[in-house]
């Protein structure tokens, strides 16, 4: 059996729409919820869209820093996350 060539094209606007469309956005969106969910309420979700959409987990307040500096508690929930937590 011989294999056969594919030929790929890609569009730039295509490309673009699916790093910045909404439902990129909601997916990106969602995913960072459920990150801060499990680091716990006092950590911020931020979504911004430039070039592709990004979504940050960040604490907020003051209590909230000072317990990540202590506990690491965003990389314990990244790392929930990646095991299907």
């Amino acid at each position: 059996m011989m294999a056969r060539r594919v030929r790929f094209f890609s569009r730039r606007d295509a490309i673009s729409q699916l790093l910045t469309g909404s439902q990129t956005r909601r997916l990106v969106e969602a995913k960072a919820n459920q990150i801060r969910d499990a680091a716990g309420s006092e950590f911020d979700v931020r979504v911004r869209t430039g070039e592709r959409v990004r979504a940050y987990v960040v604490a907020g307040h003051p209590k909230a820093r000072a317990r990540q500096a202590k506990h690491h508690l965003l990389e314990r929930a990244i790392g929930s996350q990646a095991r299907g937590g």
